[in-house]
């Protein structure tokens, strides 16, 4: 007997007993849809690449209104990796987000960078009173035995700090699936805050601008590996495949929403981060571009979110501004954009999750799937539109209470009794 086939005999017994429980008939077991909308539900954690900045849209209200949904922002300026461990463990708040959440967007380990190079490196720089990354290129060292001191300092600690940051993103995201294990987590690789046009950088000199290029040596080989080696350097080698993008990049039960290069640029292309990124006022948050950059990445990053509205994000990228000049500078970036961009969305309502119109059998089965592949440690087949679909009681779980509540709607509305389904839903939220 064929999988499907089990389940449409299974579903027809679990209509007998609500049939006979509710003393109704159920002559035609389909019901028509509402076209009642489904609103999945987007949560960020994280740094300030996520964080949403003053007046202007972040990479997550993108990837809700391309969804349809609604946004859950948790990302704040500053935060380093150790903190979002500390603070998914006791942010009830936050963890009650998690456990309703359709999709988690997580980016981190960027601060956890600029604090150990910057912050850490008294050697390096002084940073008392730095507003700018102006103001630090000028008060780097030019005490050659101070600059070795920082260079073997950073030549000592980053590979250790790959691994911790590193171990603090797997556990966030483990403790996001131990909350919701049907949640589609996105993970964003970690961009070098240093790649930028510092050589384009006025009022730097020329000693100073080359100083930022060994930091950008290290931060770079500490993210996608390799060594750095050179006139002064402390030399320093992390295996290729062993960086921390490498790490996420490999993450289980998660999706790297991966734009380094893009960001970077590829050999020969120019830097472009200050376009994307606001580090010039140390930080990285980042400029409308670059939260669409970060939204579309995101979305590009698994064929489970392929189902959304690209328009949202073509007119986001038409808005800035920056469409033209991004499709000349960096191709790779626009790319990834344009793809996003192409997505047409899944024509879903509450109930039909195959949208095929009508609240039907299908779609019990389609549910009953979804409940035994995560029951069995397995990952959904329902993208967040589809989930979003069938959870009748709004607990951000597909479980034997939204199967009943789908059974019996249609068992009403078979009977000919009219149901208002949106009222329905709303007195069976969970």
């Amino acid at each position: 007997m064929s999988k499907k086939h089990f389940w449409k005999r299974g579903i027809a017994a679990a209509c007998a007993v609500v049939t006979a429980a509710t003393g109704l008939a159920l002559p035609v077991f389909a019901a028509d849809t509402s076209s009642l909308a489904v609103t999945p539900k987007v949560v960020a954690l994280g740094d300030d690449c996520l964080a949403e900045v003053s007046g202007s849209e972040s990479a997550v209200s993108y990837m809700a209104d391309y969804l349809g949904g609604n946004a859950v922002n948790y990302a704040a300026v500053g935060t380093t990796s150790g903190k979002l461990v500390s603070d998914l463990q006791s942010n009830q708040n936050m963890k009650r987000d998690v456990q309703t959440a359709d999709v988690v967007m997580i980016s981190v380990g960027v601060n956890d960078f600029i604090e150990e190079v910057l912050y850490k490196n008294a050697d390096l720089v002084d940073m008392d009173n730095c507003k700018t990354l102006t103001d630090v290129a000028n008060k780097l060292t030019s005490d050659g035995s101070k600059l070795s001191a920082a260079n073997s300092k950073l030549a000592r600690d980053l590979p250790a700090l790959v691994e911790t940051v590193a171990a603090n993103i797997e556990a966030v995201v483990t403790e996001v699936k131990s909350l919701n294990r049907s949640a589609n987590v996105v993970v964003q690789t970690v961009n070098n805050p240093l790649g930028v046009d510092y050589y384009g950088m006025s009022g730097v000199s020329q000693n100073r601008k080359t100083v930022i290029a060994y930091l950008y040596q290290y931060l770079d080989v500490s993210l996608e590996g390799g060594n750095v080696s050179g006139t002064g350097l402390a030399s320093m080698t992390i295996a290729d495949n062993a960086g921390l993008n490498d790490k996420i990049r490999g993450l289980q039960n998660a999706s790297a929403a991966d734009f380094y290069t893009p960001y970077v640029g590829a050999a020969g292309e120019k830097a472009i981060g200050f376009e994307f990124s606001n580090i010039m006022d140390l930080n990285m948050t980042f400029t409308p571009l670059g939260q669409v950059m970060l939204a579309s990445a995101a979305i590009q990053s698994s064929e489970m979110l392929s189902c959304g509205d690209g328009s949202v994000i073509s007119n986001a990228y038409t808005a800035t501004g920056k469409d033209g000049d991004l499709k000349s500078n960096r191709p790779s970036a626009d790319s990834i954009i344009t793809g996003a961009a192409s997505h047409q969305k899944m024509a879903c309502s509450m109930g039909d999750a195959d949208a095929s119109g009508s609240i039907d059998t299908q779609d019990l089965f389609l549910c009953l799937y979804n409940i035994a592949r995560v029951g069995a440690g397995l990952d959904t087949e329902l993208n967040p539109i589809q989930r979003k679909a069938l959870d009748a009681d709004n607990s951000g779980t597909l479980d034997s209470q939204d199967i009943f509540l789908w059974l019996y709607y249609m068992a009403q509305t078979g009977a000919g009794v009219h149901v208002d389904l949106a009222d329905y839903l709303a007195q069976n939220q969970a």
